[in-house]
């Protein structure tokens, strides 16, 4: 409701036709809310090596449950913004800390946004989402969604970050992505959400992300 996908439903926008690439912990292809909804799948491995480039779609798995979470929220069946659309899914956080929390290595991350902008043809994504970040603004990844904007005119969404107010981590807060915080069901900013700066590829800032 918050959303209003209703509205866009009723206009005939229901993802047909798109696929969404989803770098995270993994997916639960088996889960009621995605079933035949996950056309390719990969995990990357420390160094940005794909370690299953045999399995299929539909053999996607989930090295935690943030994935298949965030997933869900795009394309599920009932609970999904987008439920007409596919997933390409990159497991690149795929390692768990002490706290349980799931993170993955630079090398995961760029592995896997690699192979969804430049070796994904067919089929093509046109939107990447990343609820993942590196503090501040670091440049190691603008170059891939460059490219991916300019070659394959692809969105790319990543998160604004979990440090509060005036903190912001990359992907998320390069000017050529889209940068999303957390809300809370008064539709106000969460306490803890970033914001901060928008930078461009030499690291300057070119304006505010709120």
């Amino acid at each position: 409701d918050t959303l209003n996908v209703g509205d866009a439903w009723r206009k005939g926008f229901r993802g047909e036709g798109q696929v969404i690439g989803i770098l995270d912990t993994g997916v639960d292809a088996s889960h009621r809310e995605l079933a035949g909804k996950v056309v390719a799948f990969r995990e990357f491995d420390d160094d940005g090596n794909p370690v299953n480039s045999g399995l299929s779609g539909a053999s996607g798995y989930d090295t935690g449950t943030h994935g298949t979470h965030v997933s869900a929220l795009v394309v599920g069946e009932r609970f999904g913004a987008a439920p007409a659309a596919k997933l390409a899914v990159a497991a690149v956080l795929t390692r768990k800390g002490q706290d349980g929390r799931h993170w993955g290595y630079l090398n995961q991350i760029v592995g896997g946004l690699r192979w969804l902008v430049t070796e994904m043809s067919a089929p093509r994504v046109s939107i990447i989402n990343a609820s993942l970040g590196i503090d501040d603004f670091q440049p190691y990844l603008y170059e891939l969604v460059r490219d991916g904007e300019d070659l394959g005119n692809i969105l790319f969404v990543g998160s604004i970050g979990n440090d509060g107010p005036g903190h912001s981590s990359s992907p998320g807060n390069y000017d050529r992505v889209v940068g999303v915080g957390s809300v809370g069901q008064d539709d106000r900013a969460s306490w803890f959400s970033g914001s901060g700066n928008s930078y461009d590829e030499a690291g300057k800032s070119v304006g505010s992300k709120p």
